[in-house]
């Protein structure tokens, strides 16, 4: 019977599938008659097979509104994770508030300042820049998790951009990205098992291809209001240099600044001095920097330390 075949092709192809996400894949790659979920699902328990939902005891909580406009406020969240079934890696996840969107989502070793700083940059330059994003306290402090470091640097970058950062140690406030990371272990995981995909690379290249549009076309719901809050870069505003790690130094007598036990020369400009004066250093992910003061770009370079050679005593 055709029941049968899909609780077959269920058990032999798509075991690690939830009953809604196996169907969806049935009916895009299968040649069979379409039935409901609920003679599915049934069937497939009659034969005990198929996740079961974890079920916990909870209390009442009070549903927070969507807001109207799409581009208003992103959340922000980051779920470690076996994602390929090989080796553990962090998503980092965006979703708009008003619609459930995703805006950006991608893999990386660890929950790092970095890792976020990219997945929302490049968020921005596809869509636009939000109003606000919110996000759980981790690395605002020294006595926080240590998973973000400097994560701070992370809000200035924002607050440059005209985007306000709110901390919250409530998930509750969030629950449309806790919703999110939970969706995303239930769909992406079976997903990249059953293709084969491991590695970060082969993974976000699923995930931002494949995953995200299907993702979108899914579960996205209509804003209250058809108007768009997101807003473009303004034509002073380089990506590159507001998400990197931003800090200030003091110009040696020689014209060198020390930064990450490295010394650097600037070059002076003609007839102009930069002794005593406070510099910005701008460090990039990968470890390279640029020295800045008054917004302008200095020439720099790095000194090459001499070896210290030690004569053996007679």
């Amino acid at each position: 019977a055709l029941v049968g075949q899909y609780v077959e092709l269920y058990e032999n192809t798509y075991p690690k599938f939830k009953f809604s996400h196996a169907l969806e894949k049935m009916a895009n790659r299968e040649d069979l008659a379409p039935i409901s979920y609920s003679i599915f699902r049934q069937a497939c328990r009659q034969k005990g097979v198929g996740k079961t939902k974890k079920r916990c005891s909870s209390r009442a909580r009070v549903a927070r509104e969507r807001h109207f406009e799409e581009g208003y406020m992103w959340q922000l969240d980051g779920s470690p994770e076996c994602w390929d079934g090989r080796e553990q890696s962090s998503l980092i996840g965006l979703i708009d508030d008003a619609t459930s969107k995703i805006p950006g989502a991608e893999l990386h070793p660890t929950e790092t300042t970095w890792a976020c700083m990219n997945v929302v940059r490049k968020a921005i330059e596809k869509h636009g820049r939000p109003e606000f994003i919110l996000t759980d306290k981790a690395g605002w402090s020294e006595g926080s998790s240590r998973k973000r470091l400097h994560f701070s640097q992370f809000e200035r970058a924002c607050l440059s951009l005209d985007i306000t950062v709110i901390a919250t140690s409530s998930p509750e406030s969030k629950g449309r990205v806790e919703r999110l990371n939970r969706t995303f272990q239930d769909r992406l995981i079976p997903e990249l098992d059953y293709y084969n995909i491991a590695g970060l690379k082969d993974s976000n290249r699923y995930i931002e291809n494949v995953f995200v549009p299907a993702w979108n076309d899914r579960f996205a719901v209509q804003p209250a209001l058809p108007t768009s809050r997101y807003r473009p870069l303004e034509a002073h505003q380089d990506l590159r240099e507001i998400f990197s790690i931003h800090s200030t130094r003091t110009v040696n007598r020689d014209h060198t600044v020390s930064y990450a036990n490295r010394r650097y020369r600037i070059k002076p400009a003609q007839q102009t001095s930069y002794k005593g004066k406070e510099v910005e250093i701008h460090e990039y992910e990968d470890k390279t920097i640029s020295i800045f003061y008054g917004g302008k770009k200095l020439e720099s370079e790095k000194v090459k330390e001499n070896k210290r050679r030690w004569k053996k005593s007679a």
